[in-house]
């Protein structure tokens, strides 16, 4: 997930699935970062996140992709990874 301004985008292995457009600031607040879980906890991902990465700026598109492909690649020569 990117959010870049108003913009949130969904990427699946560096491609780009979906976006949504007029999604409201956040603001600044001192609640941690929930990953994986809804703020209420009333959702939660059944399964796993596996190579999560944040950046503190939305990186472009290329970038996103570039990472996914080198992670894609390596992983099979990883031997902690290719356990997922």
């Amino acid at each position: 997930m990117v959010l870049n301004g108003s913009v949130l985008k969904g990427y699946l292995n560096g491609e780009l699935k979906d976006e949504l457009d007029g999604v409201p600031a956040s603001g600044t607040n001192t609640e941690p970062v929930r990953i994986g879980e809804s703020a209420l906890e009333r959702h939660r991902i059944k399964g796993y996140i596996a190579l999560l990465r944040v950046y503190e700026d939305p990186l472009p598109e290329k970038a996103i992709k570039a990472h996914a492909r080198y992670l894609l690649r390596n992983i099979a020569q990883n031997p902690i990874l290719s356990g997922l």
